[in-house]
């Protein structure tokens, strides 16, 4: 079988006129190609992000869980003070064994204040009938603004 006689300038207007459109796809799977990498980094990007705000948000939890165990422990000394009218050693030394990490998670006005709450929870217990029996009970109300500022849930969101 004998093939047709082709004209060649037929095949060189198809190649004219056929190679921008060739040349024009081969751009366009380069732009694709370009576009899905640059999707795949902006994808990474806020996976990355998301992951920041989980770890951010995971710590300020951590940190308050850690600073509300502190808050439990001076209330239940105070409370022990005011309803007992009297503190141990073993009340006084539970509430130095509870705060110890306080000088970690709080400002200095806290610490003073817990080592305060130490000093006069130990007058108390060697004299019942002095004026720290009266302190400890404005401490009740007075325990919320010292321990406020870190356990707000406005500071953590």
């Amino acid at each position: 079988m004998r093939l047709p006689k082709v004209n060649e300038d037929y095949v060189a207007t198809c190649f004219v006129i056929c190679l921008p459109v060739i040349a024009g796809i081969n751009d366009l799977i380069q732009d694709t190609t370009t576009s899905v990498t640059v999707m795949i980094a902006v994808a990474a990007f806020y996976v990355a992000y998301q992951q920041y705000k989980t770890n951010k948000n995971k710590l300020k939890l951590d940190l308050y869980d850690r600073r509300y165990k502190v808050y439990q422990s001076v209330v239940k000394f105070i409370t022990g003070a005011v309803q007992d009218r009297n503190v141990t050693n073993v009340e006084i030394t539970t509430l130095q064994r509870n705060t110890r990490d306080s000088i970690f998670l709080f400002r200095a006005e806290v610490i003073e204040y817990i080592n305060e709450l130490v000093q006069r929870g130990s007058q108390l217990q060697a004299d019942p009938q002095n004026e720290q029996k009266e302190w400890f009970c404005k401490q009740l109300s007075l325990v919320n603004e010292k321990f406020n500022p870190y356990l707000s849930f406005q500071e953590i969101m």
